[in-house]
């Protein structure tokens, strides 16, 4: 008898997506297999040092309504010209997020600093 015992863990490291669709193994087992907790699911915890690094990479600053309305005041724009100038739809995330120019961070940036730190979405 074949034993599959450890090895649904170790084919992902192969390059190998493991589901009900390319195996014999039942579904709600495959599928548990694909099902991996994401790291920051419960949210981040830290405390912004001013440093600049983690606004410096590249990814998506997403923003909500409130935080549209306070990044707006904060760089004294009317709420319309800071959305045509700094907001974009993500539409695979449903969300709205601070427009970035590929490859580069937060565009709220001024310099190393950010430019709206009091009003920063957290």
């Amino acid at each position: 008898r074949f034993q599959t015992r450890g090895l649904l863990q170790s084919l992902p490291r192969f390059g190998i997506k493991i589901n009900s669709r390319n195996c014999g193994i039942p579904a709600t087992v495959a599928d548990a297999a694909d099902k991996k907790p994401i790291w920051w699911e419960d949210g981040l915890n830290f405390s912004c040092t001013k440093c600049g690094k983690c606004c410096a990479r590249p990814g998506s600053v997403f923003v909500n309504e409130l935080e549209i309305k306070e990044l707006a005041m904060a760089k004294g724009l009317e709420e319309d010209q800071f959305r045509r100038d700094f907001i974009v739809f993500h539409a695979t995330e449903k969300r709205t997020a601070l427009r970035q120019e590929p490859g580069k961070g937060c565009s709220m940036l001024d310099g190393k600093v950010c430019g709206v730190y009091t009003a920063r979405p957290t």
